[in-house]
C-alpha cells in the first residue's frame, strides 16, 4: 500500500495495547514500510514502560518523533486493580530510560494517566499527576477516566460486591481536581482527556487532532477502523476482529466498508469536535454540511440557553465547551443531536407539502 503512495503520511500512530512488546526488529520492519515514501511530521509509538528499553533508539533514528507510554499510575494497588501486573520497579527504570531517549533525541513523551479507580481519592489522583510532571515534565499527559468492560476481572469483582464503582459526582470530584493541577503545572487542556505543554511550541498531539477534527485516516490492522470523508459524505472502512483472518489475508480483502449518510457524520462531527477546547466553527461547519449551525440546532440553544450559561460559549463564530460543559458533554451533545432531528423533520415536511 505504501508504495502507492507518492508522498508520505502526515501523520502515524502505531498503537492499540503495547506495540513496544514486539521485537525490536518487527517494529524497525513495520516503520520501513509505512516510511517508503518518507518521513511523517509526526510518528507516536505506544509502548508500556515495563517494555522500553534502549533499543527503541533504533526507531527513534528510523522517523519515530513521539513515545506514548502507558504508565497509568504510580500506585501499586491500583495498577493490580486495573490488571497491570508489571512490578513499580520496572515501570520505574522504563521511565528513567524514556527520559533518557529524550535527553540525546529531543523525542517527545506522552504519558497516559488513569484516574477515577475504585477507592481512588482526589489526594491521591492528585498525587500521581504531582509525581509525574515533577519527575519527567513530559510534553503530552492524557488523563483517562477509567472506563470498567464487561466480563473483565475488575467487573466482576463490582458485581460481587467486592468493589464499588465511583459514582458520577465523586468522579466530577477527581476530574475537577486533576484538570486544575495539571493547568497549575502548565499544560494546556485542549481536549477533553489530553493536555500539552505549549511553553517553547505546541505539543498537541497532531494524529489525535485528526480525529477531532473529522479528517480522513487509514486504520490497518484487526478491528482497525478508517474514514475516508469527501465533503458531506464518508465511507468507514473497518479490519475483520480475527487476527489469524486478518494476517492470513491480502491488505483490505477482509475489511467492511459502509457509506455514512448526512445524519450521522453531523453526529460524529458534533461529538469529535465539542471534546476539543476549540469546539465547532460554524463557518466550516456550514460549509462542510451546507447548514447554518445556528438555525439547524436553534431549538435546543433556545430551550437551553439558561441553563447553558456556564457551560457552553456560543459566539458569531464557535459553539464550544468550557471545562464545566466537558463534565457534561453526553447531555449536551444529546440536546444538539435531538435538535438537528427536530429542525430536519420539519424541514422534510417543509417540502412535502
Amino acid at each position: 500500500m505504501a508504495s502507492d503512495r507518492s508522498k508520505p503520511f502526515e501523520t502515524v500512530f502505531i498503537g492499540g495495547g503495547n506495540p513496544g512488546c514486539l521485537p525490536i526488529a518487527s517494529l524497525q520492519k513495520l516503520i520501513d514500510a509505512v516510511f517508503l515514501c518518507g518521513h511523517s511530521g509526526e510518528c507516536s509509538i505506544e509502548i508500556n514502560p515495563e517494555s522500553l528499553d534502549r533499543r527503541v533508539e533504533r526507531l527513534i533514528e528510523s522517523g519515530v518523533t513521539r513515545l506514548s507510554i502507558g504508565l497509568q499510575s504510580f500506585d501499586p494497588e491500583n495498577l493490580a486493580l486495573i490488571g497491570r501486573n508489571a512490578p513499580l520497579d520496572a515501570t520505574l527504570k522504563g521511565i528513567r530510560t524514556a527520559l533518557k531517549l529524550r535527553d540525546t533525541t529531543k523525542i517527545d513523551l506522552n504519558f497516559d494517566l488513569i484516574t477515577c479507580i475504585p477507592g481512588q481519592t482526589v489526594v491521591g489522583a492528585i498525587s500521581d499527576i504531582d509525581r509525574l510532571v515533577e519527575t519527567t515534565g513530559p510534553e503530552h499527559i492524557s488523563l483517562y477516566c477509567l472506563t470498567i468492560e464487561e466480563n473483565t476481572p475488575l467487573a466482576k469483582r463490582i458485581d460481587r460486591g467486592e468493589l464499588k464503582a465511583m459514582d458520577d459526582l465523586a468522579q466530577s470530584d477527581i476530574l475537577s481536581a486533576c484538570w486544575e493541577r495539571l493547568a497549575m503545572h502548565g499544560y494546556d487542556h485542549y481536549e477533553v482527556s489530553n493536555f500539552a505543554r505549549t511553553d517553547k511550541k505546541t505539543h498537541y498531539c497532531q494524529h489525535n487532532l485528526r480525529y477531532w477534527q473529522a479528517k480522513s485516516h487509514i486504520g490497518i490492522g484487526p478491528t482497525a477502523v478508517g474514514t475516508a470523508y469527501a465533503g458531506s459524505s464518508a465511507i468507514r472502512m473497518k479490519g475483520v476482529g480475527d487476527a489469524a483472518l486478518y494476517a492470513a489475508e491480502g491488505i483490505f480483502s477482509n475489511y467492511s466498508f459502509e457509506r455514512l449518510e448526512m445524519n450521522e457524520l453531523i453526529e460524529e462531527f458534533l461529538i469529535v469536535s465539542l471534546r476539543t477546547r476549540w469546539g465547532i466553527e460554524k463557518k466550516v461547519f456550514n460549509e462542510r454540511f451546507g447548514y447554518e449551525f445556528d438555525e439547524a440546532f436553534s431549538s435546543a440553544i433556545e430551550r437551553y440557553d439558561s441553563i447553558w450559561k456556564d457551560l457552553v460559549v456560543n459566539d458569531t463564530k464557535r459553539f464550544k465547551l468550557t471545562e464545566k460543559g466537558m463534565m457534561v458533554l453526553d447531555s449536551i451533545l444529546i440536546a444538539l443531536a435531538t435538535a438537528f432531528e427536530i429542525s430536519n423533520t420539519k424541514g422534510r415536511e417543509h417540502i412535502d407539502t
